[in-house]
Order: C-alpha cells, then sequence, then structure tokens
C-alpha cells in the first residue's frame, strides 16, 4: 500500500505543471504553522484554513542601472595590405570657355628709302597712314653726313631726326622739349622709336622727319638710307 501511494504521488508530481505556462508558481499558506506548500493549481486547490498565495519565477524590470565607466582603448588594429590601383575614372566635361586674353600684334608694316638729302630744316623722310588703334614706330637712319666742306679738318654739324604725325604732333618724350629726338654730332646712323594712338574711325599719318645742321652744315647733308618700322600693339602699359 505504502508503495502504491508513493507511485501514485511521483507520478502527480512528475506531471505537475509548476510553474503554470504563465510562469506563475502557486502555493498554499497555513496561518496557524506559517507553512507553505507549492501546488498544481490546475488540479489541486488550498485546503480549508490555508491561504492561496502566487508568485512570478521572473519579477519586474528594474530601473536602468547608471551608465558604467568607459573602459580603456582596446589596441590600435594592424595596418591592413595596401590595395589595388583602381581602374581610372571617366573623362570630366568640358570647362566653361576662359575670357579671351588681351589683344597682341595684328599687324606690322615696313617702309623704308634709299639714299636722299636734307636741308638745315627738318625734312620729310618717310611716311606711313595707320588705322585705329595703338602704335609702336621703331625708325634707322643710316650713312648721316653734311654736304658741306670741312673746317679745319673737322665736319662741325649736328643731326636730328624726329617722329611725328603730319598734324604737328611728336610721339613720344624724351628730352628738355619733351620731343622724342636723337641728336649726333659727325654721326653715322640714328635709331629712334616712338608710339602713337588713333581713335576709332580716324586715321594718323606717321612721318619720319631729319635735319643737318650748325657751322660745318650751311648746305644740309644727306644720309644713305631710312626705314620705319610700325606695329600694331594691344595696347600701351603705365
Amino acid at each position: 500500500m505504502a508503495i502504491a501511494i508513493v507511485a501514485v504521488i511521483s507520478a502527480g508530481i512528475a506531471f505537475a505543471t509548476i510553474p503554470d505556462a504563465a510562469g506563475v508558481i502557486h502555493g498554499c499558506y497555513t496561518k496557524s504553522t506559517g507553512l507553505i506548500r507549492v501546488i498544481d493549481d490546475s488540479v489541486t486547490t488550498c485546503r480549508s484554513g490555508e491561504t492561496s498565495v502566487n508568485w512570478n519565477v521572473q519579477g519586474p524590470r528594474g530601473p536602468q542601472g547608471l551608465p558604467g565607466a568607459q573602459g580603456p582603448a582596446g589596441p590600435t588594429g594592424a595596418t591592413g595590405a595596401t590595395g589595388e590601383t583602381g581602374a581610372p575614372g571617366a573623362t570630366g566635361a568640358t570647362g566653361a570657355t576662359g575670357p579671351a586674353g588681351p589683344a597682341g600684334i595684328s599687324k606690322a608694316d615696313f617702309v623704308g628709302t634709299g639714299a636722299s638729302s636734307v636741308g638745315v630744316d627738318y625734312t620729310l623722310v618717310l611716311q606711313k597712314a595707320v588705322t585705329a588703334g595703338s602704335w609702336v614706330v621703331v625708325a634707322t637712319v643710316s650713312h648721316i653726313q653734311t654736304t658741306s666742306v670741312s673746317i679745319g679738318g673737322s665736319f662741325p654739324y649736328v643731326t636730328n631726326c624726329e617722329l611725328r604725325d603730319l598734324s604737328g604732333g611728336f610721339l613720344g618724350s624724351v628730352g628738355a622739349s619733351g620731343l622724342l629726338r636723337e641728336a649726333f654730332s659727325d654721326s653715322n646712323a640714328l635709331t629712334l622709336n616712338g608710339g602713337t594712338f588713333v581713335p576709332d574711325g580716324q586715321v594718323k599719318t606717321i612721318g619720319l622727319w631729319c635735319r643737318v645742321s650748325g657751322p660745318g652744315a650751311s648746305a644740309g647733308g644727306a644720309f644713305g638710307s631710312a626705314q620705319m618700322l610700325i606695329m600694331q600693339v594691344g595696347g600701351f602699359g603705365i
């Protein structure tokens, strides 16, 4: 009989659901003795004189704790191997056209003449008409000499050449008079240069003027050749 009772009790415990499917443990409390016994409420109820008590297997979630102190930094990982060179990218779009640069030399003229005589007053040797724009002029007169006889074995004369426009203006500014002028005594060649600006819609004639004067040149003089190189430029700098 005792063995049979133990077997029945063991079978009951084996199949008891404690806690239940909701995770609740059911028990019965005897106030007079202070004893608590656990039951499977699906098959057993508390006896007379017992009070039913229940509690969860897992209690409610507590409040979030304070953040812990930051841990020390971990060691730096090893540098990885260099990757392979990537394929060239596609050609980019053509950029916008930049602003036009300053104008360069757009025109050049060369005029010259052979031997000619000049007087004691300025004589027009060469001339060239130019249109609107900024112009630079370089002139050379070669083999200048007086037609007078020598005095005491020397040739006391002075040659002068100037660049002018035919309206009477001088080109450039050199010397006390403010004229682009070179003077040589008993000279063999003379080089000078200047510049001028011609407004839109106008034409200006540039001339090379020369003379041979002085005590030993009362009849004037002569030169072997003369030429002017006239170049149009973008503008004059300051």
